[in-house]
């Protein structure tokens, strides 16, 4: 952007600092510059009543645990903290890089405070949607460009890693070892849920926690557990660049409010 090339890094104070790719000798080594930086934590993270708030606190200052997204020239970073900490406030902004910008209140594009604390890193699908997961188990779906929120989707289990956006669709795993699909719309629609041959019906889907994202290279979908890594594809299109038509087919639920899973894949 601009010619001016930067390295954009999620520091564990809450900030998000942009430095620049080119590194400059001072003494006997190479750093990099600091472009600029920002506080990704809103105020009332930090102070109530004048005072500063301890860490940890639920409604107290988070680090930032995931990694930024260069976007449209954009940059877009959530705020999070250590699971072991459980969950609380979360915020996710949009920032200008744009060297020109001198002000750091003026860098923040949008924010989006309706989130618990995140650790994993936002997707964005072609089309510009934005899906991000809070640590408590909620998929959050907004407009890339001007934070407009669309809808959320509660998996009922904590979310520690990524989602993959794919085919249209959104791959998602969580805590309790549920895989789901949904549909990368402005309107939620939940495809399906997906229970491994050999596990009982309302037991872990996969068997164990899904900690990791979701990985999809040549028409396969790669999914890994705490336990085993399972590879999902239609062997008739195997190397097709697609995946098989069963993960997209809505399946129906018996009582969708519960998420109750009974919906097996090949």
């Amino acid at each position: 952007m601009n010619r001016r090339r930067l390295i954009f890094f999620g520091g564990g104070d809450g900030f998000c600092y942009a430095f620049d790719a080119q590194p400059v000798q001072e003494g006997n080594r190479h750093i990099l510059k600091k472009a600029w930086s920002i506080d990704c934590n809103l105020p009332e993270y930090r102070f109530k009543n004048g005072k500063p708030i301890k860490y940890p606190a639920a409604d107290g200052p988070s680090e930032i645990i995931a990694t930024p997204v260069f976007w449209k020239n954009r940059v877009l970073i959530a705020i999070g903290q250590d699971p072991e900490h459980g969950g609380g406030v979360g915020n996710l902004v949009c920032l200008d890089p744009s060297p020109e910008i001198d002000c750091a209140k003026n860098r923040i594009l949008w924010s989006y405070r309706g989130i618990k604390r995140p650790i994993s890193t936002v997707s964005i699908s072609p089309d510009g949607l934005l899906f991000i997961s809070d640590y408590t188990g909620y998929v959050h779906c907004l407009n890339g460009d001007t934070g407009e929120f669309y809808w959320i989707h509660d998996m009922r289990a904590h979310i520690w890693g990524s989602m993959m956006v794919a085919d249209g669709k959104i791959y998602v795993g969580d805590e309790d070892g549920d895989f789901v699909i949904l549909a990368a719309s402005k309107e939620k629609q939940l495809l399906s849920t997906m229970i491994i041959d050999g596990h009982e019906e309302g037991g872990p889907n996969f068997g164990a926690q899904i900690y990791s994202t979701p990985v999809v290279a040549n028409g396969v979908l790669y999914v890994a557990s705490q336990s085993h890594l399972f590879a999902i594809h239609d062997a008739s299109k195997a190397g097709s660049g697609r995946l098989p038509e069963s993960l997209a087919t809505p399946k129906p639920y018996s009582d969708p409010s519960r998420m109750n899973k009974q919906v097996k894949q090949p």
